[in-house]
Parts: C-alpha cells; structure tokens; sequence
C-alpha cells in the first residue's frame, strides 16, 4: 500500500512541473502557432498518468523530451503515433558506483516522420512500408527506368517472414520538375541499426546477466515489450524512413528529427540539455548539432553508457543548469544507494526566463 501511495505522489509531482511558470513559458516560446500550449500540457500530464514509470524519471529528461517533441511540433504518447516519452532504466557510473536510475527517451513514430515530411511545400509523397517474403517487391536502380523505382503489392494470403522496408520520397524541384528518391533496406541491415538502441541491447543484456529465473524471466519480459518485439513491421518501416530521411536534407525538420533520435538511440544525447528551449529550438532549426553527453565509455556487463556529469559538455552545462541539479541528486543517491531524489523545477529549469 504504502508503494501505492509514493508512486502516486511521484506521478503528482511530476505532472505538477507543467504548471511551473518556468515550464510553461518555455513551452509557450517553442511550441508551433498551429499547436496551443494548453494541449500540449493536458497531452504531457495524461502522458504521465497513462505511463506511471515516467514518474521515475528524472524530470529534466522528462522536460527535455517534451522540448524536443514541441520544438517539432508533435504531440507524444497520442493515438497519432507521431512521438513518444519513452521511460527506460539506464545504469550509470556515478562516483566509481554503479546505480540504475530511470531517465525519459524520446522516440519518434514512423507516422511522426511522414507527419514532418509533409510539412515541407515541396514534399509530394513520403512514405515507407515493410516488406514480407509472400508481397511482390522490386526495386529499381537508376534514372532512366521510368517514375516509378519501386514495384510492391502485399501479399492478400499468408505474407511469411520479415525480410526488410522500403521507404520513398517525391518532392517539387521548382519549375515543374520532379525529384524521386528511394530506399530499400534488408533485414540484416535493420537489425544492425537495432544494435544501437540503447534500451534494447540493455534489456536485452540484463536478461543474459539475470542472476535468478524470476530475475530473468522479469527482464524478459520488459524485452518482450519494447517496440522491435511489440511492432516489428513499424519499427522496420521507421528505420528506412529515417535513414533515407537522412539522405534528403531538402526536409530539414525530419532530418532534424532522424538526428536527435539517433541520439536517443545511442544514449548519447544529453536530454536534460534540451530541457532548455533555445537549446531545443536551435538543434530541431538546424542551427545547431545535438548537445553530446561527454563520456562515451560503456560498463562492460550490461553495455549501458557511462555519463560523467562532471565530464558534461559545457555547452550544455551553460544552457540549463538541470545538469547541476541531477548531479547533485546522484550524489544523494551515492550516499544511501536509493534512486536518486527528484529536483525542484525552480532548481533544474532555473534559467528558462533567461
């Protein structure tokens, strides 16, 4: 009962930083015109409440993957399948001890892309689908085999088996011309681009390492969850999406989007630095490259990345001073080897008025 209660209250305190001043002018400064501020906290809040492991997150990653969603104009964790705040437990070196703390990811939707594209004048058609042994699928190479590069038709039976995704793109070259781009991706490929998502090779770690069945069987079922297992044909799509979105910088805001969630994956961008809305503002313009999490080194048991907040980039130390807050709750946790304690808006998003 009594872990009934704190959970609750964590969920409050959590949904209670939307109503900070600090946070809500930030998001007022970021967020599109055709988007309105009061949805975009009614959308945060009820994320939080659908999703109570968010609570546990450090708020100044909760914050920075809200920025990011709103600095693109998506709204998260809606039936639009545009974004998502996704909580996952990272384990950390923190004073030459490791301690497991929940942080909040975010993760862009295939639709969230195509969503982006779209916004783009010159964008015509934008899509991506997976592909399954059964479908008829061709694709083609070169400019003199007609309009179409690709040729596909799903399967009306049994499709069989995953065997890769295409994704394409038809945009305006101004004058009446056309430009055509596509992209075809096999299996081996994707699941390459698998192995740099954080959350999964850690899952996926933490089941190799379980000490016990139950410990195991927990840590795969977490595993079984998460969106390569749950949503296989999406993910593949995603994937050749965002990487021929990375090949046509014509779409600015979804090669925006393809980076800050490479990012994500790779737990190398440091989302508390994107808690700060110039920040965020300038890196989803282009303006700027993702603030980096200075150290790379990784715990050679689970895989999970190493972040020295003492070693954090000092672009993003200048931009929020969330990196200080979180710093100095890790400490805490250091001392009496709990979670660490959750930080006042006023502490972690101080500079937001300035």
């Amino acid at each position: 009962m009594n872990q009934i209660v704190a959970q609750k209250e964590k969920v409050k305190d959590m949904r209670a930083i939307f109503d900070h001043p600090k946070v809500k002018s930030g998001l007022g400064a970021i967020i599109p015109k055709f988007m309105t501020l009061e949805r975009m906290l009614r959308i945060c809040a009820n994320a939080i409440e659908k999703t109570p492991l968010l609570a546990e997150c450090s708020q100044s990653t909760v914050l920075g993957s809200v920025m990011t969603s709103a600095a693109l104009g998506l709204e998260p964790n809606t039936i639009a399948g545009h974004a998502y705040l996704i909580p996952y437990k990272a384990r950390k070196n923190i004073n030459d001890k490791w301690v497991d703390v929940y942080e909040c990811q975010f993760q862009m939707g295939y639709k969230g892309y195509i969503e982006l594209a779209y916004r783009n004048e010159n964008c015509v058609n934008f899509n991506g689908l997976s592909v399954y042994e059964n479908d008829v699928f061709r694709h083609y190479i070169g400019s003199d085999l007609g309009e179409l590069s690709i040729e596909y038709e799903a399967s009306r039976k049994e499709r069989g088996a995953l065997e890769g995704a295409f994704s394409i793109a038809v945009f305006d070259r101004g004058n009446g011309a056309r430009g055509r781009a596509s992209l075809w991706m096999p299996e081996e490929d994707i699941l390459k681009i698998r192995e740099k998502s954080q959350t999964f090779t850690s899952l996926r770690n933490y089941v190799a390492n379980a000490r016990s069945e139950k410990e195991r069987e927990r840590a795969q079922k977490k595993l079984d969850e998460t969106p390569w297992n749950m949503w296989a044909p999406d993910m593949y799509a995603k994937t050749a999406i965002r990487k021929l979105a990375k090949q046509l910088p014509i779409f600015g805001n979804v090669l925006a989007a393809a980076q800050v969630e490479d990012g994500s994956d790779m737990g190398t961008i440091d989302m508390q630095a994107m808690s700060d809305p110039a920040t965020a503002r300038a890196v989803i313009s282009g303006e700027e490259d993702y603030p980096v999490i200075a150290d790379g080194r990784h715990d050679p048991e689970t895989g999970e990345v190493i972040d020295n907040d003492a070693k954090t980039d000092k672009k993003s130390a200048k931009s929020t001073k969330a990196t200080k807050a979180t710093k100095q709750a890790e400490e805490t946790a250091d001392n009496s080897d709990e979670q660490p304690a959750q930080t006042s808006a006023d502490d972690a998003f101080g500079d937001m008025d300035d």
